[in-house]
């Protein structure tokens, strides 16, 4: 997970608090510490990379700006898939963490792991602004665990917790919809650059991080050589535009 993406400490970090905070894990303290030096010393040659790109990717930032306290909110229904699940859910934790027997080790962990991870990053997004719905998608591991464990002892008796819980699985399954179109098609990046550049103009496209969307489906073999890219486009009189108060240098032409 470490080597895959530098957010999979995260997930480390979560595990670490878990294992220290909460009583009932003390006896997984020693094995704790030797996965983690196990971890540490196999991640070792690739800690100079890992320090690199976090610098790279904080210092240069994205084109995101801060989330709005909303933002929150609208992870976790993504999290549930409809806003009214979200809330029946949130309802239940509630309910179930007000209850003194409630509180078990599983609702800790899944409280810690939801709350660290969903508050931390979106603290961290102030400092350095990324993609929430991608990032956040380690906390939502530990809000279905908390969900879970809380739709199960939302009742004294067995079986109704279980009917809960069935209910909310079929009303997330009911809500699913991968397929849905966010209204966003790159391919007509491509069509309008091309419909553009037969009026013989230079094209200007705004932000920045579309014209590599438009050399994609132009032509993938550009992203062969990517330092290059940038002037392979500009080949084209294609210039993607970092800064609206300042225009990238064009060709001569008039531009209409």
């Amino acid at each position: 997970m470490v080597y895959t993406h530098f957010f999979g400490w995260t997930m480390l970090g979560v595990q670490a608090l878990c294992v220290l905070l909460i009583k009932d894990l003390r006896t997984a303290r020693r094995g704790w510490l030797l996965a983690t030096g196990a971890t540490l010393l196999a991640y070792a040659p690739y800690a100079v990379v890992f320090a690199q790109r976090l610098a790279t990717s904080v210092s240069e930032g994205t084109w995101l700006t801060a989330p709005e306290p909303e933002e929150l909110y609208n992870m976790i229904w993504r999290w549930s898939n409809a806003p009214v699940i979200a809330i029946l859910l949130l309802l239940v934790i509630v309910a179930v963490s007000a209850q003194r027997r409630g509180r078990t080790m599983f609702w800790a962990m899944g409280l810690c792991w939801t709350l660290v991870l969903l508050l931390g990053m979106f603290a961290a997004s102030f400092i350095a602004p990324m993609f929430l719905d991608r990032c956040l998608i380690h906390a939502s591991l530990g809000f279905y665990l908390l969900a879970a464990y809380a739709l199960h002892h939302a009742f004294p008796q067995r079986t109704p917790g279980l009917v809960l819980a069935g209910a909310a699985v079929v009303a997330m399954a009911f809500t699913f919809e991968p397929d849905r179109s966010n209204g966003l098609r790159p391919s007509r990046v491509r069509a309008v650059v091309e419909a553009m550049g037969k009026g013989a103009v230079p094209v200007l496209i705004a932000p920045p991080w579309y014209a590599i969307t438009y050399a994609w489906y132009l032509d993938p073999s550009l992203f062969r050589d990517p330092a290059r890219l940038e002037q392979a486009l500009a080949g084209r009189d294609v210039h993607a535009v970092r800064d609206a108060a300042s225009i990238p240098h064009t060709s001569a032409r008039r531009i209409p």
